[in-house]
């Protein structure tokens, strides 16, 4: 169950946490608290003369609008509790009128930016189609690179479930630099890790981007010493979202931020401790609602389709709330 408290209340805890945490740096007026150095994904969502381009592997590019995985705590939750690969082996199809629809953005925003990134991403894994990808960016390296003269940041989301040594090449050749691994979606599994072993030889920076969720509590802690042996770069720990379609798979309290989301209880704190205290090399960011909506605002967040606003209301405990959902 669900139980509301203040904001004033989350932040006062919040912020007698982060007191706890020696070398905490903070940046973008206090928004964005952290140690070590940020991954390149984050400095490009928090600087303002930047531009990132969203691309959602999904229905707009005639992918199936379906997810492999069921975390509870998925706000656009899309049940499949067994994998079956027919489901995903859609070809898809990039046209030219999605193409034109790229161009035209980046011709749009080219003359301020300074730091061009591609975010390759959900509703589902974003390596279940590494063909679909390496497409995408052969036409922005072909077509947009040569207008902008930047190089463009290409990064990618997975679960670290559904690739291998060729698909990684695959990714490494075509200009892929980053990539983030959501290890909650699998529960931690051992073929993600294998997989993120894989990923370290071939892919520049290995990001780790996963909540920071109390059910998660004991294997965030048994992941810590397994993301160093790897080699990983940066973890991000984000908050939960609550909404309709996932408030009755959750309990604790919640805070209305931007959006309504989970309170951790200072769990993101209590890693960064234990990153210090082991003096492990990787970052730990708290990649709280208030840095995700600065990206998709002052950062010029843009998917394939225009990108619209709307306010989804739901009710928890008599309490209407309101959250802030991007269509396309």
């Amino acid at each position: 169950m669900i139980n509301i408290i203040p904001i004033q209340q989350a932040y006062s805890n919040i912020f007698n946490r982060q007191k706890q945490v020696p070398s905490l740096k903070s940046t973008n007026d206090g928004i964005c608290s952290y140690i070590g150095e940020l991954s390149p994904s984050i400095n490009h969502y928090l600087t303002n003369d930047n531009f990132i381009k969203h691309i959602t592997l999904d229905a707009s590019l005639g992918l199936p609008q379906q997810c492999p995985m069921s975390c509870d705590y998925c706000p656009d939750y899309y049940v499949h509790k067994e994998f079956k690969p027919e489901e995903f082996t859609g070809s898809g199809h990039f046209s030219d009128s999605i193409k034109d629809h790229l161009l035209n953005d980046a011709m749009a925003t080219h003359n301020d930016v300074e730091k061009p990134s591609i975010l390759f991403g959900g509703p589902t894994d974003a390596l279940l189609y590494t063909d679909m990808i390496c497409d995408i960016i052969s036409f922005y390296e072909e077509k947009v690179v040569p207008e902008i003269g930047k190089d463009i940041w290409y990064h990618c989301y997975t679960t670290g479930m559904f690739t291998s040594e060729e698909e990684l090449i695959k990714l490494k050749k075509a200009g892929v630099k980053e990539l983030l691994f959501h290890l909650g979606a699998s529960n931690f599994s051992e073929t993600a890790y294998n997989n993120m072993r894989l990923a370290r030889k071939y892919i520049d920076v290995i990001t780790v981007e996963t909540p920071s969720w109390l059910k998660h509590k004991k294997q965030l802690f048994n992941m810590l010493p397994i993301l160093e042996d790897i080699g990983v770069d940066h973890l991000n720990l984000a908050t939960i979202d609550v909404n309709n379609k996932n408030k009755n798979r959750l309990d604790g309290n919640a805070y209305k931020a931007y959006n309504l989301v989970l309170d951790d209880e200072g769990l993101v704190y209590d890693i960064m401790n234990e990153v210090i205290d082991k003096q492990y090399s990787y970052s730990v960011l708290d990649l709280n609602n208030f840095i995700v909506m600065h990206s998709q605002g002052e950062a010029k967040y843009c998917s394939i389709k225009p990108v619209d606003f709307k306010f989804e209301p739901f009710n928890i405990n008599n309490d209407t709330f309101t959250r802030r959902v991007i269509n396309g």
